[in-house]
């Protein structure tokens, strides 16, 4: 690694060597390893300027994140999301939060690498990028505004010309032309906990997603292999980074749907889905059927058995606990080829909270992150396990779901919602920071290493409010048993839309090479334990840039220094 004195030795070199001309020399650290904090003056006196990556990166107004094609009607800065159609290109002037299937995707806003957006146009494979001068204005985007168009996007440019209604749709039909594919899965009545799933073998946890969603099991493949704390490169932890909980069956989806007093609630899922099999529905009945499912579910019947199963389970994990996550493990998410990153809904409960008489429930809007550092679209009332569950199998349905779906040609027939259910995060200890980790460099598959996103307190990475994003590093191992790293910083945080640019990673080095070296432990294991995920050494998948899958996961910093690892799944993108 160089620093201070070998930089100003390198520098001092170049300049001999350089003609006397008048252009402008810069040095730009590519890793917080590159330290020039003892040599600034010199550097000065020698006329040499200190630039960051992001202060470089920062002024440019195009960045392709997903190089590609696309044919559709491009629509600017839409108003509702629910007018959109697979066959638009949008603009979008912030990052959406959901974002619902189209055929391509430009932002005015900064993108993280790993946001739900740009990891949703790798795993479709539709083009994306950031154009920082977009606007209804935009001399080459005016002129074709909700005109049919061809979309173009490379490593150096983009473009758009003219194409044809006819085009448009012969190009969404060749990719739609395919048999729906049948989702299998295994039924259980059993409630299960994380470090019960599988002692022993970690390959039968990762079989077990067929059982309670990949969600859930992967939670359990996460219990078993951190009973061994040793992790590379840094001391054993003394303690352990994955959650306590439960997981629970897709079978209790399929008996909530199936039940008698529910009855019109299974008739409006089925009319639902045969209708978007044919593909008849238009946007506007698709949303309205939709959302009416979702209220009925709401007000739908859990059978107080189910309900009592769940209490006894939470506090078989700890009875004093009163706040719990209900999160989504749907047979429709985390698997081979669809992710279904962001698609389904997580509620939090108390087991203090009563139901009301008529066992009914609603979604309220709230905008602000809760205190796990979830940004949530809505919230339950009242905060019940019944109304939390409710919710999570109403969220099956959201109308970005069931497009997500058709556009992979799963059939929607065969989808079941399990329930992964663990402690509120900020249980312990307050979050300091929220991360996503992808192991691969994305967008740069000749350079081998982890893309790492952090932000600062209850922000997320993969759903950040408007006007804030996530400070970006690459972590490059240099041997193949991860013993030696380095970290390099490609942009720094902005929390929020009204706190500035960060000018420190949100992380000090010595905890972002432990974030880094815990996710290596993790890909090591996945590897070994699942068949088809890497076709070679498993001691070389983390420093393999060309494998053609990685894992994607999220944890989380708390400020008793201790990671949570929030979850694991496959990432089929680049």
């Amino acid at each position: 690694v160089a620093a201070n004195a070998t930089i100003l030795n390198f520098v001092n070199i170049l300049r001999t060597k350089l003609p006397s001309a008048t252009f402008p020399l810069a040095f730009v650290p590519t890793g917080d390893g590159q330290s020039t904090s003892e040599i600034i003056p010199q550097l000065t006196a020698l006329g040499i300027e200190l630039l960051s990556i992001d202060t470089i990166m920062g002024g440019n107004n195009f960045r392709a994140l997903h190089t590609g094609q696309a044919w559709g009607y491009l629509r600017v800065f839409p108003k509702n999301q629910d007018d959109l159609n697979p066959t638009d290109i949008v603009v979008f002037e912030e990052l959406p939060l959901d974002l619902t299937v189209v055929a391509g995707v430009m932002t005015k806003a900064f993108q993280d690498t790993n946001s739900h957006v740009n990891l949703k146009s790798k795993e479709r494979n539709t083009p994306n990028m950031i154009l920082r001068n977009a606007a209804l204005d935009n001399a080459e985007l005016a002129p074709w505004l909700d005109k049919p168009v061809h979309l173009t996007i490379s490593k150096t440019g983009w473009s758009l010309e003219a194409t044809t209604a006819e085009i448009i749709q012969a190009k969404f039909q060749e990719r739609q032309n395919k048999p729906w594919r049948p989702l299998v899965w295994n039924a259980s009545q059993s409630l299960l906990n994380y470090k019960e799933m599988c002692p022993g073998s970690l390959s039968t946890c990762l079989e077990l997603g067929s059982v309670y969603g990949t969600k859930a099991a992967n939670l359990g493949f996460l219990k078993e292999l951190f009973l061994d704390k040793t992790v590379p490169r840094s001391a054993p932890l003394t303690y352990d980074p994955v959650p306590e909980g439960f997981g629970v069956p897709l079978q209790f989806y399929k008996d909530f749907m199936e039940l008698p007093a529910n009855a019109a609630i299974k008739a409006a899922a089925d009319e639902l889905i045969a209708k978007e099999k044919e593909g008849v529905l238009t946007v506007a009945q698709r949303t309205a059927m939709a959302s009416a499912l979702r209220a009925a579910i709401l007000n739908g019947e859990v059978p107080a058995a189910k309900i009592q199963a769940i209490r006894n389970s939470m506090a078989l994990v700890n009875p004093s606990i009163v706040k719990w996550k209900i999160r989504s493990s749907a047979n429709a998410e985390d698997i081979e080829n669809f992710d279904g990153a962001g698609l389904h809904d997580s509620y939090s409960s108390k087991t203090t909270t009563a139901d009301n008489a008529a066992h009914s429930c609603v979604l309220e809007l709230d905008t602000e992150p809760d205190a796990e550092g979830e940004l949530i679209k809505f919230k339950v009332k009242p905060k019940t396990i019944a109304c939390a569950m409710k919710g999570v199998y109403a969220s099956l349905w959201n109308k970005r779901a069931i497009e997500e779906r058709s556009f992979a040609r799963i059939d929607h027939a065969t989808v079941a919602m399990g329930l992964s259910i663990l402690p509120s995060y900020d249980t312990e200890s307050p979050i300091i920071a929220n991360s996503v980790v992808i192991t691969r460099v994305i967008n740069s598959p000749e350079i081998w290493g982890y893309t790492l996103s952090i932000q600062k307190g209850n922000n997320t990475v993969t759903n950040p409010s408007p006007g804030s994003w996530s400070e970006v590093s690459v972590a490059r191992p240099y041997g193949l048993d991860f013993t030696t790293q380095s970290i390099s910083t490609v942009r720094y945080a902005k929390p929020t839309a009204a706190s500035p640019v960060l000018t420190t990673t949100v992380l000090s080095r010595e905890q972002t090479l432990l974030m880094a070296s815990l996710a290596a432990k993790i890909e090591t294991a996945y590897c070994k334990a699942k068949a088809g995920y890497y076709f070679g050494s498993c001691t070389a998948v983390v420093t393999d840039s060309d494998k053609k899958k990685s894992i994607d996961m999220e944890m989380k910093y708390l400020e008793n220094g201790q990671f949570v690892i929030k979850q694991v799944r496959e990432f089929g993108g680049k």
